[in-house]
């Protein structure tokens, strides 16, 4: 093999699959040298996937499944050669959870600078939330739900300056929501079903733009700070169901005057729901706030009955 040009060992290999390629390193030391090189493994993926595809958009793929399980540096080569023309990849659900099962997001995903939209909803990975997803800067819409991640929002995800939807739902994520104050362009906020705690900062009037917010399920505690008004102008959903707030329902929160959906049940709140507040509310459809607080009863009924479109109350 030493004798013959490295260019004709490399064609030879591309023949082999890119699976059955790794199965070679074990041969010896110089071939997996060689076989491990950015050159050899291009050279078998560009001959074994198909890359002539126009569209911007790419679903799950057997080589998308097979690129969870690949070493680091096979990964990067099928990032850079495969992946990295697309600005929307979508591997929600994957179609063999047993080849996914588990496995952390590779870290090669970082080098696809053209990408706008991921979603690895429900995909059976595992791990921390990778910081090498921090450092793409067209990213719009990023779904990690249904998974087993854990661990801090990174802080770098501040960087992701055009971020509008984000949804970490039902995971393990701890700590607090910091670092998503700095989201200035967030529209969807979704993280209901995690270990998140802390208090729900007055930086949550930083974001202006924010049309949903789903914090249920998770152990923040504190008041619902009085600058959750800085959202008036965009907020339509708001769900703080199951954590540990406290104190009296803000006045500024009933400023927001476009919120068509609001739970703010099993909580530890306290005081009167007062009828005029409500009334600010016209566009209100689903008003759940009693259940599990310690607000005092009734509500103010016939303020409620004058919402014409709220259909569900509790």
């Amino acid at each position: 093999m030493d004798a013959l040009p490295h260019e004709i060992i490399v064609l030879t290999l591309s023949w082999i699959h890119p699976t059955n390629l790794l199965l070679l390193r074990v041969l010896s030391s110089k071939f997996n040298a060689l076989i491990s090189t950015r050159s050899c493994i291009a050279a078998t993926i560009l001959r074994f996937v198909p890359h002539n595809n126009t569209d911007s958009k790419l679903y799950w793929t057997e080589f998308d499944l097979l690129f969870f399980s690949w070493p680091p540096l096979f990964q990067s080569v099928y990032a850079e050669c495969i992946l990295k023309k697309f600005t929307r990849i979508d591997w929600a659900a994957a179609p063999s959870s047993d080849l996914l099962l588990m496995k952390p997001i590779p870290r090669a995903l970082g080098i696809l600078h053209n990408l706008k939209d991921l979603d690895l909803s429900e995909a059976g990975i595992s791990g921390q939330f990778p910081i090498e997803l921090t450092r793409l800067p067209l990213l719009e819409a990023l779904c990690l739900a249904l998974n087993c991640l854990h661990g801090p929002i990174p802080r770098e995800i501040s960087q992701l300056s055009n971020l509008e939807h984000l949804n970490l739902a039902c995971n393990n994520f701890t700590g607090p929501l910091d670092p998503i104050y700095a989201l200035k362009a967030i529209k969807t906020l979704i993280v209901r079903v995690n270990s998140l705690s802390g208090t729900l900062s007055p930086e949550i009037s930083n974001l202006t733009s924010l049309i949903h917010l789903d914090l249920s399920h998770n152990n923040f505690r504190g008041f619902i700070p009085l600058e959750i008004k800085g959202c008036k102008a965009s907020l339509r959903v708001l769900y703080l169901r199951g954590n540990n707030f406290g104190g009296t329902i803000p006045q500024s929160l009933f400023e927001c005057n476009l919120l068509r959906k609001l739970d703010l049940s099993e909580n530890e709140l306290e005081g009167v729901i007062c009828g005029q507040n409500v009334l600010n509310l016209a566009e209100l459809r689903e008003f759940i706030v009693m259940k599990g607080n310690r607000l005092e009863r009734p509500l103010p009924w016939m303020e409620l009955s004058l919402l014409e479109h709220l259909i569900e109350i509790e």
